[in-house]
């Protein structure tokens, strides 16, 4: 805690917001007098606008450096709220005798099972502690003992739950003070994130209108019923959600939407993301649209995100409406930073195809492949909940239970009861799917954390 404590003292960030606001300030009061020039005629029309041009593009740059800087500075305010937290937990508690995930997930990244010791050979007793600003401890299970009555491995003398370490993988288990401690702990072995999920709403934009249309009944976005369903399927179950939004509905669009609690959107958007869908809620929307159209309607929902949200609650990898767009328009989406698009393809005895996959991409995709294609990652969508009755779900995830990734969504517009198609066990559908899921070893991530995790692999 100290050295974390230590490393936040000594950021420099808000010198530098504060002098990227001053050049800022500057450049607008220049680009004020180039067109005062202009009026008056003192200067030649093409000057004019090259001049204009490069003073706008580097207030551009300025701008997304500061929005950077922004977004780190809050970051290091809420890690050092953080901070102050666990530090009251631990002076309060000598050994936690119940695991808390929450104050868990906080400080550390990731926990990795065995090693190597100083002379090269494999350690299966060491624990890797991963913090999430960047330091490693490195622990020995032999210095713990666990009251349990368990037998003692006699080529490492360890009490408690052994593993073994080999090429083909441990059993990874926890060493705690306490049977209870064990909780929801979430290991990682040799730095490879195993089983996980990942979780997808479209059509979303009916839960922000209503947000917005009655600012004064909520003090947080949980306090809607849609987005306080989530909150408690993520205290419970680890859930990790991005909502894919329209940029317009009947009566409002997201240049309408306050950004009275975008704080609240940034301090949860470790689990919570928004993402561009479509600019509204047609059929077919992107299937023969040009670059410009995909890339203005990008643009501006991301651009609305980041201003009602935060930049940190930007989604980086989405479905969009149909998940049917050209060539064109799938160059427009990476050129707005989509790293990664989930889409329908079908099973094999009822194909389906999606964006500009080949026939042999999309069987691969059926079967869980996450694919790389021309700077873009696709991955299909391995059930759609809306779609089926819990049974069938618990039928269908059972099936695919031997992937290391499996992809479910479902759609807004399920939840509500004057929908025509309304499910009124919409929620008890996605606690009995993510129950199953994390009973069975799966961990909720977002898509852009699964392709993050592949490249470092």
């Amino acid at each position: 805690l100290a050295r974390v404590e230590d490393s936040l003292t000594g950021d420099n960030v808000g010198r530098e917001i504060e002098q990227l606001k001053h050049e800022i300030g500057a450049l607008e009061v220049k680009k004020n007098k180039l067109l005062d020039l202009r009026l008056e005629e003192m200067i030649e029309k093409d000057d004019y606008e090259l001049k204009y041009s490069e003073i706008s593009a580097t207030i551009r740059k300025y701008n997304a450096r500061l929005d950077e800087l922004t977004e780190s500075d809050l970051s290091r305010k809420s890690v050092q709220k953080r901070i102050v937290e666990f530090r009251k937990v631990l002076q309060e508690h000598n050994t936690m005798t119940k695991f808390d995930r929450a104050v868990f997930e906080s400080v550390v990244e990731a926990v990795i099972i065995g090693g190597y010791n100083e002379r090269g050979e494999k350690d299966p007793t060491q624990i890797s502690f991963v913090y999430k600003m960047g330091y490693k401890d490195k622990l020995d299970i032999k210095a713990y003992r666990s009251p349990r009555k368990v037998r003692v491995d006699r080529k490492t003398g360890v009490k408690g739950i052994t593993s073994s370490f080999d090429e083909n993988g441990p059993e990874i288990t926890c060493f705690c003070d306490s049977p209870d401690a064990r909780g929801d702990a979430r290991l990682f072995k040799k730095e490879k994130i195993m089983k996980n999920f990942c979780f997808t709403v479209d059509d979303n934009i009916r839960c922000l209108k209503e947000l917005n249309s009655d600012i004064s009944s909520y003090s947080s976005i949980f306090q809607h019923p849609y987005l306080g369903m989530y909150k408690r399927l993520h205290n419970k179950y680890g859930l990790k959600v991005q909502l894919n939004l329209f940029y317009e509905t009947d009566g409002f669009d997201l240049s309408n939407m306050t950004d009275k609690y975008k704080d609240e959107w940034r301090e949860n958007s470790d689990w919570l993301k928004l993402s561009f869908h479509s600019k509204a809620g047609v059929p077919r929307p992107y299937e023969f649209s040009e670059y410009d159209e995909v890339y203005g309607d990008c643009q501006t929902v991301h651009r609305e995100i980041v201003r009602f949200a935060s930049a940190s609650a930007l989604g980086k990898t989405t479905t969009l409406h149909y998940c049917l767009a050209t060539r064109q328009g799938i160059q427009a989406l990476k050129d707005n930073g989509v790293k990664g698009l989930l889409g329908l393809y079908g099973e094999e005895n009822l194909p389906r195809a999606s964006y500009q996959n080949t026939d042999e991409e999309c069987s691969l995709l059926r079967r869980g492949e996450v694919l790389s294609c021309d700077g873009m990652a696709y991955a299909g969508i391995d059930v759609v909940l809306n779609s089926y009755s819990k049974e069938e779900i618990l039928s269908k995830l059972d099936q695919l239970k031997s992937r290391d990734f499996i992809k479910v969504m479902i759609h807004e517009q399920y939840f509500y009861p004057d929908y025509a198609r309304y499910q009124e066990n919409f929620e008890e559908k996605l606690s009995e799917a993510f129950e199953f899921l994390t009973s069975n070893g799966f961990i909720g991530v977002f898509f852009e954390e699964r392709l993050l995790a592949n490249e470092k692999e």
